[in-house]
């Protein structure tokens, strides 16, 4: 917790695991983080004598993973070191990578949510279909908490 000038009140912090089901894959639970974040913002708290008066969430980037329509996991968090979607990256780059990269500033790479979209696009077409949001771990946790999709922008 921090303080309304920038002061460090309280602070805690919980491990989660990665897990590498194959070659190239590098996940993490969704739910196993809820909790950590979960924990972590109850312990903290009860380090202050003062309730928290916002929330702000910060990840690493370019983690992904498919939910339904009521936010309900489809997929494991895919993380920025999976690089299962290689072959679509090297798709992308050939095709119009360049231009994508102008526009947004995003490399193409495995690392990007739009390579591991399309590979899941590619290889588990129901998860694809099923899908009705592709989010990362900010979102998933903004929804818990607050019972709605946002997306931070950047402007």
């Amino acid at each position: 917790m921090v303080s309304q000038n920038g002061e460090i009140i309280a602070s805690a912090q919980e491990f989660y695991p990665t897990q590498y089901p194959r070659q190239d894959f590098a996940e993490q639970s969704p739910g196993d983080i809820l909790i950590a974040v979960k924990k972590i913002m109850k312990e903290a708290a009860g380090k202050s004598a003062h309730a928290p008066d916002a929330v702000c969430f910060s990840s690493a980037m370019h983690s992904i993973m498919a939910v339904d329509a009521n936010g309900k996991t489809l997929t494991q968090l895919v993380i920025w070191a999976d690089l299962r979607s290689s072959a679509e990256a090297k798709e992308i780059l050939n095709a119009n990578g360049q231009q994508i990269y102008e526009e947004t500033g995003t490399p193409i790479h495995p690392f990007s949510p739009l390579c591991k979209i399309l590979w899941w696009k590619k290889n588990e077409p129901k998860i694809f279909s099923d899908g009705t949001k592709f989010i990362g771990i900010k979102e998933y946790l903004w929804l818990d908490f607050f019972n709605e999709f946002l997306l931070d922008l950047k402007l």
